[in-house]
């Protein structure tokens, strides 16, 4: 009942939201007058930081869905058809910040797996955006799809700031952010990928983290996420 509870009140949370959201989306198109680009530009992170909130709440929402209800259906899912779709919305998303984002498929037999469709996006889309987000200016990021016996393995790889490896076995906890993201000011909740652990092992599969990465040097080391299904 108390989770039930919860989900409701979160879902709620929405609505006041999209409310703030409508509102700045009048002020950024010109309807109530012209406005000072500095101020524009406040605006603009406002708004970005309403969707960063509503994608939070929408986190909050899956997890909760998949430890009280056990919510997962199975469909035949192309891997390289979201990986595509998400790489080219990351593209588009962090323009401004000139980051490369490539990927590449290095299966000979293009397999289909067993998996929910909504979720592994959900998953994957949280990994690649955390990639995008924390490699450096002019940086990339490389999404390779592979296939190993009985298995697909996916990997997400930046030459951003990396992660302490002291740190591994904890930044799948929820709400635990490494400390070197605290230090550079980088802003999220700590939910993302607790939400992908939660999703990847509910596929029967695992997720791992390396860094340095391939992609990285001394000054930014850079990270790899590798997830492997079935």
């Amino acid at each position: 009942a108390k989770q039930k509870y919860i989900m409701g009140i979160v879902h709620e949370i929405k609505s006041p939201i999209a409310a703030v959201q409508s509102y700045l989306d009048i002020i950024m198109e010109g309807f109530v007058g012209s406005v000072s680009k500095i101020i524009l530009d406040k605006i603009k992170k406002a708004r970005t930081r309403t969707d960063e909130a509503v994608q939070m709440i929408n986190n909050v929402l899956r997890i909760s869905q998949l430890k009280q209800l056990d919510i997962i259906g199975y469909e035949a899912v192309r891997p390289e058809e979201i990986l595509n779709k998400l790489v080219r919305r990351y593209s588009e998303k962090y323009d401004k910040k000139n980051v490369s984002v490539k990927f590449e498929d290095k299966r000979e037999v293009k397999s289909m797996i067993e998996a929910d469709k909504i979720l592994l996006e959900m998953a994957f889309s949280n990994i690649l955006g955390n990639s995008v987000k924390y490699a450096r200016r002019n940086g990339n990021v490389e999404v390779r799809l592979s296939e190993e016996k009985n298995e697909i393995e996916i990997e997400f790889c930046d030459d951003g700031i990396g992660i302490p490896p002291e740190e591994f076995d904890q930044i799948f906890n929820q709400f635990y952010r490494a400390s070197n993201v605290t230090d550079n000011e980088f802003e999220g909740s700590g939910l993302g990928l607790s939400l992908v652990k939660e999703i990847i092992e509910r596929h029967e599969g695992n997720i791992t983290v390396q860094s340095p990465s391939r992609l990285g040097d001394l000054v930014s080391p850079g990270t790899s996420f590798i997830v492997r299904l079935p």
